[in-house]
């Protein structure tokens, strides 16, 4: 008796440590489900309420410099080392034109387009006219991966420029990311050899965009009135290009492999942006650099953000943008705006979010979020039911224990 009392004293023992183990392993399942659930929906709690604060999908760190690496396509050389005429003549737009096979297109949201790449903008008759404060311009240079340079002139006198490269098949679009204020504008489009040393020809011409108020007698916006009407202004601002007045220039480019980089949701887009300062170089002036990641698709800005760089020729930073698992999947762009005096320059770059949804844990190492929350559901699982089994063992022994009686233990000779 007393033999198979120890041996079931020790089975107790041993069930017990089970048991612990059991719930052990049960706890950190649960914590682990719970924590990959709340980095992949940020979802917290406030106070242990049932409030669930939902926060923005994607946020950012602050920028690092960075060094080396080689400077991308800009204005530098161009502006700061101008050709001579005899280098570079200046050929007319029509040659430029005709040389480049240049194309512009200018479209609304409502489906009017209008073809302006053989315009020249001194002869321009027509000046397109539209309710669209967003239109999107689009062509083709006719040249793999030429630098372009874009600049959109406004009243008053409010200037925006835009650097990009045109793709593989020479094909670039550009829509501004906020509304065109009412009234003229003026488009001009410069080609460069992808390196941006050469200029290779320019394209320009005017447009309006109307007023959207809603008519008195009808109660509606009239979408397509004053489309194509002739010009009624001969003031045409000069190119900010041609007059070497450009302040600034901002390139940005998305770090990863491939053409259009993928990224997971829950990843990181890592993003290197170059700042030229082209007005006074070597002069250190503060730049506010405005960050907007926009979905394609929808034209929703789904993170924007503001801070302030000092610039003194050039510098090179690397933005790290952290986005949720729960990042809605597919065409997004990220813009770069630098506003200066009263310029303002922007570049920008298009990526995918698609894939699995994944999860960053410490030591940048990134976890499927559907494999990681199966995986902790299956050992949660299994430790609810070895800890319910270990708790019966438990129980029947230390029933088997308090059993034993007084007379057992005398007979046994454990007590006289």
């Amino acid at each position: 008796m007393a033999s198979s009392l120890k041996a079931i004293k020790r089975q107790h023992i041993t069930h017990r440590f089970f048991l612990a183990t059991a719930l052990t392993i049960a706890t950190v399942s649960l914590v682990g489900i719970v924590f990959t659930l709340v980095k992949a929906t940020g979802a917290a709690t406030i106070l242990m309420s049932l409030t669930i604060s939902e926060p923005p999908t994607v946020s950012a760190k602050p920028a690092v410099s960075v060094h080396g690496g080689g400077s991308p396509a800009s204005l530098v050389a161009y502006l700061v080392n101008p050709p001579s005429p005899k280098a570079e003549p200046e050929p007319t737009v029509e040659t430029n034109l005709s040389s480049l096979d240049l194309s512009v297109d200018l479209t609304t949201s409502t489906g009017d387009s209008f073809n302006l790449g053989t315009v020249a903008i001194e002869n321009q008759t027509d000046v397109p006219q539209l309710r669209d404060s967003r239109p999107a311009f689009s062509g083709n240079v006719g040249i793999p991966k030429a630098f372009l340079f874009i600049e959109l002139h406004s009243d008053p006198a409010s200037r925006v420029t835009v650097s990009l490269n045109a793709d593989e098949d020479g094909f670039w679009s550009w829509r501004p990311s906020q509304p065109i204020t009412t009234g003229p504008h003026t488009f001009y489009l410069t080609v460069f050899d992808p390196d941006g040393d050469t200029k290779l020809g320019q394209s320009g011409f005017q447009f309006e965009i109307l007023s959207n108020e809603v008519d008195a007698a009808s109660g509606l916006v009239d979408q397509t009135a004053g489309l194509g009407q002739p010009r009624r202004t001969t003031d045409i601002p000069d190119s900010l290009l041609d007059q070497r007045q450009v302040l600034f220039d901002v390139r940005v480019e998305l770090l990863g492999e491939g053409e259009i980089k993928e990224i997971n949701p829950g990843d990181q887009v890592l993003a290197k942006v170059t700042l030229f300062n082209i007005g006074a170089p070597g002069q250190l002036v503060d730049a506010a650099v405005t960050y907007s990641l926009v979905n394609y698709d929808t034209d929703q800005v789904i993170f924007h953000q503001s801070e302030t760089i000092a610039v003194a020729t050039q510098t090179s930073f690397l933005k790290t943008f952290d986005t949720r698992p729960t990042l809605a999947k597919g065409n997004y762009y990220l813009e770069v705006l630098v506003a200066y005096k009263d310029t303002e320059a922007s570049a920008f770059e298009h990526f995918l979010i698609g894939g699995q949804s994944v999860i960053t844990l410490p030591g940048n190492n990134k976890v499927d979020v559907s494999f990681a929350f199966q995986l902790l559901m299956v050992i949660l699982t299994v430790a609810i039911f070895f800890t319910y089994f270990e708790y019966k063992q438990v129980e029947s022994l230390g029933k088997k224990i308090h059993q034993v009686t007084e007379d057992d233990l005398r007979r046994e000779g454990m007590i006289s």
